[in-house]
């Protein structure tokens, strides 16, 4: 069932595509929306066979005038109250790349004035919130675009996933080469989280937040990857190292820079 918004909101009612069926349900709140304005939006949020589908309305000036409870649900814990213009709620979400090309996408009869991407929701209670989220134009008989159907599909889990397997593989691939090192990497990983839940809890260090102490467990495990490129000889050397092989033996770091240079945590390189 789609929500509907607080009652100081202005308030039309219009009539849909499609069989229509409950005025009262379906009615969208804006002054600008009529009776041609939007295909049935049970068919859109798919009531009939799911009730759970993430779906908000917007009207054409990108305000949220609707909101299915599974959008509630979904974003309860990142955003208080989503009846506000879209960007006031999401405007964090988008890196400035990202809002850019939405912007530019939705009002672009070249992309059909859609646009999809990845949102990211944070707050400094919380861990990240990943969604695909999709614009869906809702087009008038004289082509105008009256507003938009946005959806949103969790991903959370599986991009933490992807995330996390691939450079579990470096990792693993550092622990063949040097299971003493490997073995350390854990160790530096597990008690860093300590450090970092007493000092959260505590409210000691204000940078600290839910996604920071989940992230440095597996990032600081892999503060040493960079030895993946250190010669075995020096690795393994039993005696002291001259000044040739410490040298060498330093570049880890900046082999290590390069290795996590695509993780999207600026935390990574810095471990390294």
């Amino acid at each position: 069932m789609m929500q509907k918004p607080p009652d100081d909101q202005d308030t039309s009612q219009f009539l849909l595509y499609g069989e229509y069926t409950d005025a009262e349900e379906l009615s969208l709140y804006h002054n600008d929306m009529t009776a041609a304005d939007i295909p049935c939006i049970e068919q859109i949020a798919g009531n009939s066979e799911n009730p759970n589908l993430p779906v908000m309305v917007l009207d054409p000036d990108l305000m949220i005038v609707r909101v299915t409870e599974s959008v509630s649900r979904l974003f309860s814990k990142h955003h208080d109250n989503l009846y506000k213009p879209f960007f006031n709620v999401f405007g964090k979400s988008l890196d400035q790349e990202a809002l850019q090309d939405l912007l530019v996408s939705i009002r672009s009869h070249t992309t059909g004035f859609s646009w999809s991407g990845t949102l990211s929701h944070k707050t400094p209670s919380t861990t990240a919130l990943y969604t695909n989220t999709t614009f869906i134009p809702l087009i008038r008989d004289n082509l105008r675009v009256s507003g938009y159907v946005v959806h949103f599909s969790d991903i959370t889990n599986e991009y933490n996933k992807r995330l996390r397997d691939t450079f579990q593989g470096i990792m693993e691939a550092a622990k063949l080469k040097d299971n003493d090192t490997g073995m350390h990497n854990e160790r530096v990983g597990y008690y860093s989280k300590k450090m970092c839940e007493y000092l959260f809890e505590n409210k000691l260090y204000s940078q600290l937040d839910p996604d920071f102490i989940e992230n440095i467990v597996f990032l600081a495990a892999l503060h040493d990857v960079g030895k993946i490129g250190t010669p075995d000889y020096i690795l393994q050397k039993p005696g002291k190292l001259t000044d040739l092989e410490w040298d060498i033996m330093r570049e880890h770091t900046i082999n290590g820079t390069f290795i996590l240079a695509s993780h999207p945590d600026p935390m990574a390189k810095e471990i390294a």
